[in-house]
């Protein structure tokens, strides 16, 4: 059976989720108007840049490790 856990990269990815929509929040309360669009794009980009960031220091795919 696959490992479900998450690794490192990706639980980084996901908790970077919240703090981007906050503060796509806090700009909007700030006057900063953008579409929708835009905003996901924001957020996608900031979520990224965690997994980007992150490394996965002992974890390989290719050995399950």
């Amino acid at each position: 059976m696959a490992d479900l856990k998450p690794t490192p990269k990706m639980a980084a990815t996901g908790l970077a989720f919240p703090p981007a929509l906050v503060l796509v929040w806090i700009l909007g309360q700030f006057g900063v108007d953008m579409p929708a669009e835009v905003a996901g794009g924001v957020v996608a980009i900031i979520m990224w840049l965690a997994g980007y960031l992150k490394s996965d220091r002992g974890r390989h795919a290719a050995n399950g490790n």
